[in-house]
């Protein structure tokens, strides 16, 4: 079995008319139940302001054999790859007629039969792409619909992999434009399987910091993935990609290295403009009151075809020691300034702490150049958790504040802590 393991299969395009002869691809289009392939999509609809962030994942599990060929159902066309003539053809009536044809020259035009964009004969003209893939260069193939009304499509090729790269937009509408890029895929041709794998894994951000109220172990942190794209502002017409499949607490009670009830916990998001998780353990108070502490650790798993983990502590677990008894609404061992939510913002965010003990409070944002901006808090606060909204058009002076970066700070008694925040308009 041959496996090639890719690392990043995010494309960057370099030239759109890279002119180079790809005699040596063999394999543009390569079709089997098996073959499995994993993109980003992001689709832009200008007149509506909406920008929709997905994962598209894509086989070919729909086939059938007509005259002892094997068609494949792909952009509600019946499609195979003919690799003698180095074509794919398109199932029309009882005869194929070409889809794409990598025989020809970059600039060079095909009659497109049944094309998945427009309906009859379509001129498509042959283009190429030249991607940087590590250290090494992935070249596609593919063609160019350009139709007044139907707009402008693209797909492009690579060798043994398939569809690499996707291009959309309306024609004479004008309001949608499409990417679609290639991430992971595995394929099977003949007795061997390629492998193409992103290793991006998630990364979970996470300060140690308990929180206990009513027996229950509080875990706020939040799970980085490159390719979630959450932090959208307020517009309600946007829609998020998370990546991230799931996130676990793992736990145990340990005593004289005695462990007892192992047990696995789901988080939940803390809502869908974010990307900070909330996981809430159920202390067992038998547990407690017979001296066992508990150790947990954190599991993040991502969407891939072939998923990546991030585990924290990347070690053993953390380790709480429990009082004998936890008295009703105990909060938090130490002071703690959270990152504000969400980050980046448009307009507002908000901000919260946590305060194990009651005393004076003072919450203000800051400029760049140390300039502050705005007063949240400056009162006294009882032990608890807290919450405020910053509205970057409530400043102090009266003016909206320009897209940057600026802060926000917390002073508690000794205590004073500071965190950056980004507003994007």
């Amino acid at each position: 079995m041959k496996i090639i393991i890719v690392i990043s299969m995010l494309l960057i395009s370099l030239d759109q008319s890279y002119s180079k002869q790809l005699d040596s691809l063999s394999n543009y289009y390569p079709l089997n139940k098996e073959n499995r392939w994993l993109y980003l999509q992001d689709t832009y609809y200008l007149s509506y302001g909406t920008q929709i962030y997905s994962i598209l994942e894509k086989s070919h599990m729909r086939y059938t054999i007509i005259n002892n060929e094997h068609y494949f159902m792909d952009h509600s066309k019946w499609l195979r790859y003919d690799a003698n003539q180095n074509k794919i053809l398109a199932l029309v009536g009882n005869e194929d007629k070409v889809f794409m044809d990598f025989n020809l020259n970059v600039g060079e035009e095909f009659i497109q039969v049944s094309s998945p964009f427009a309906p009859g004969d379509i001129i498509a003209t042959v283009i190429s792409k030249k991607y940087i893939l590590l250290n090494d260069t992935l070249d596609l193939k593919g063609f160019r619909v350009n139709n007044t009304y139907m707009g402008i499509d693209e797909i492009l090729y690579g060798d043994n992999i398939g569809e690499a790269y996707l291009y959309g937009s309306d024609g004479i509408m004008g309001h949608r434009s499409e990417n679609t890029y290639l991430i992971e895929a595995v394929i099977q041709i003949n007795d061997s399987t390629i492998i193409y794998d992103d290793k991006n894994p998630p990364k979970i951000i996470f300060t140690l910091a308990d929180s206990i109220i009513n027996n229950n172990l509080i875990l706020r942190f939040q799970v980085e993935h490159e390719y979630s794209v959450i932090h959208l502002g307020e517009n309600p017409t946007h829609r998020q990609r998370h990546f991230i499949d799931s996130v676990l607490v793992i736990y145990h009670y340990e005593k004289d290295s005695i462990i007892q009830s192992e047990k696995q916990l789901l988080c939940t998001l803390e809502n869908k403009d974010t990307d900070f998780y909330i996981g809430n353990v159920k202390l067992d108070q038998q547990m407690i009151n017979e001296g066992y502490e508990l150790n947990y650790k954190l599991l993040a798993k991502d969407k891939g075809l072939f998923p990546e983990y991030d585990v924290e502590p990347d070690s053993g677990f953390f380790k709480l020691k429990l009082a004998t008894a936890i008295k009703e609404e105990s909060i938090a061992f130490t002071f703690y300034l959270f990152q504000n939510y969400p980050n980046l913002f448009n307009q507002s965010t908000k901000i919260s702490w946590q305060s194990p003990v009651g005393s004076w409070q003072v919450l203000k944002v800051f400029d760049v150049l140390g300039n502050e901006i705005a007063t949240l808090v400056n009162e006294y606060k009882p032990t608890g958790n807290y919450e405020v909204e910053f509205n970057a058009l409530e400043t102090r002076h009266g003016m909206s504040l320009p897209s940057g970066v600026c802060f926000y700070q917390l002073k508690a008694g000794d205590y004073i802590q500071t965190k950056k925040m980004i507003l994007l308009r």
